[in-house]
């Protein structure tokens, strides 16, 4: 897994997230199978990835460095 800039924004985080997901139809299949499973909204796995990065940026030694969401994604949810 490797670290990527980002940014600690909302606005930044959910596009990026949402990129991701239209990009890679594997990534979308298996958001929105999580997302079924747990009876959640997509923009809820979102929030935690923005959480995961306020966490992370507290966490790490380089600042503005974080998992891409798909790295997030199936780190955290183990696929």
């Amino acid at each position: 897994m490797e670290m990527i800039n980002v940014v600690n924004d909302w606005t930044w985080v959910r596009e990026h997230a949402e990129k991701m997901i239209k990009e890679d139809d594997q990534l979308e299949n298996d958001v929105l199978a999580i997302a079924r499973k747990n009876r959640i909204e997509v923009i809820n796995i979102i929030e935690l990835y923005h959480e995961g990065l306020l966490l992370g940026q507290e966490s790490t030694e380089e600042e503005g460095k974080y998992l891409s969401f798909k790295d997030w994604f199936y780190g955290f949810f183990q696929f």
